[in-house]
């Protein structure tokens, strides 16, 4: 089993997956700019940690197999916070470590599987500087030396798990749009645990 950290393990999608990997057995730290003392115990640790900042990144990093980004922000624009967060930590991470990095299908916004609407008015209209930022991310990740998997996710909801998801290579399965943020979780903690996905992009969606 693996030390692992997480960058935004206090959030929605980043709890689920910390939680996940401490069952599996995983020593987990949960680093964030407020940690949380009651995310500590059952294999969880919560550490102070900035992960746009290259010093402190650096110390989360100590000692640690892997780390996962699930950052997010609720910002329509996320002022850089995601491809920030790649170049800080393939600045620090040491060669080889598995990098697991949550992004979305819609980074990929000419996917034809992607409803017209979403392609030709949400995207340019709404989701535009986070979809670049998330593409500035994904950039950043690739072209490092970590053997990393970018997870990119479909429309998440918060519905109980349910295995039916599938799972394609750098594009969004067909008819697909949505995803529990469970089954997610749970895809993104099994990869510390196999190198199927390794320099790949799997898009998941129902």
């Amino acid at each position: 089993m693996s030390n692992v950290l997480v960058f935004g393990g206090t959030g929605r999608t980043g709890r689920l997956i910390a939680a996940l990997a401490a069952e599996d057995g995983h020593s987990v730290t949960i680093a964030s700019r407020h940690p949380s003392s009651d995310r500590a115990g059952h294999g969880i640790r919560s550490i102070q940690a900035d992960v746009t900042d290259t010093a402190s990144a650096r110390a989360a990093l100590d000692g640690q197999d892997a780390v996962i980004l699930a950052v997010s922000t609720t910002a329509r624009r996320p002022g850089g916070l995601y491809s920030a967060a790649a170049r800080s930590i393939v600045e620090v991470a040491a060669f080889g470590t598995r990098a697991i990095v949550i992004s979305s299908g819609g980074v990929y916004r000419d996917d034809p599987a992607l409803p017209f609407w979403y392609r030709r008015l949400l995207i340019p209209l709404v989701m535009n500087d986070l979809y670049v930022d998330m593409a500035e991310m994904e950039a950043v990740v690739r072209s490092s030396a970590l053997d990393w998997t970018i997870v990119r996710a479909s429309y998440l909801r918060d519905d109980p798990a349910t295995a039916a998801y599938r799972v394609v290579d750098g594009a969004t399965p067909a008819r697909g749009w949505r995803l529990s943020r469970a089954d997610l979780a749970r895809f993104t903690a099994d990869q510390l645990r196999s190198d199927e996905w390794v320099r790949r992009t799997p898009t998941l969606a129902l």
